[in-house]
Parts: structure tokens; C-alpha cells; sequence
């Protein structure tokens, strides 16, 4: 990933938890797996990945973390995200997109 949002970097998946957890409890997790996939952009870069899976961590913050190349020693603050189901036309914000439990699978 080569965007520019903050990210968090540890030796450990456990270790990265414990300090993503530090500053604000972590809320919610969720895998979204959806058929066909979909795009997920960083706005600001515009940069797009096609993803067929999503692990996402929210935090009491309302922020929301994610480790984007399958590097689970690496998480980035995913909140500004946009997300579009590879089926529809437009770009949904990644909050309201987590919080639509019509994706969930």
C-alpha cells in the first residue's frame, strides 16, 4: 500500500492489537467477504485496491484500522476510505458501508 494515512507497525499481530487497543478500545471486528469483491480507495490518493476479502477493526474512537496487503504486522487508519461493491456504480464512505449489515455474509 502506498497511500499516506497513519499506520501502526509491530513485530506481532497480537502486539500490533495491544497497541491499536492503548489509546481507545477496540469495538468491533469484521471480515467482509462479498461475491464478486469490490474496490476499496484512499480519496486523497486516489489509489484503489481490488479486494475479495476486508478485515476491519473499529475502535470506541470511531476510528477504523485495517491491515491492507495481507501484512498483519502493519495497520492503517482506514476511516476516510471509500468502498464500492464491484456489482454498484457508487462509492460509499467506509463507516456507513461497516455499519450496513447487508454486506455481512
Amino acid at each position: 500500500m502506498k497511500t499516506s494515512v497513519n499506520n501502526m507497525q509491530a513485530d506481532s499481530f497480537s502486539a500490533l492489537i495491544n497497541q491499536l487497543s492503548a489509546d481507545s478500545l477496540i469495538v468491533g471486528e469484521k471480515t467482509f467477504h462479498t461475491d464478486p469483491g469490490f474496490q476499496v480507495r484512499d480519496p486523497q490518493s486516489s489509489e484503489e485496491i481490488q479486494l475479495p476479502y476486508w478485515d476491519v477493526l473499529k475502535r470506541a474512537d470511531d476510528s477504523f484500522w485495517s491491515p491492507l496487503d495481507g501484512d498483519r504486522k502493519t495497520l492503517y487508519d482506514v476511516t476516510t476510505f471509500e468502498v464500492r461493491p464491484n456489482d454498484q456504480t457508487a462509492w460509499q464512505a467506509l463507516p456507513v458501508w461497516y455499519e450496513d449489515a447487508a454486506v455481512e455474509k
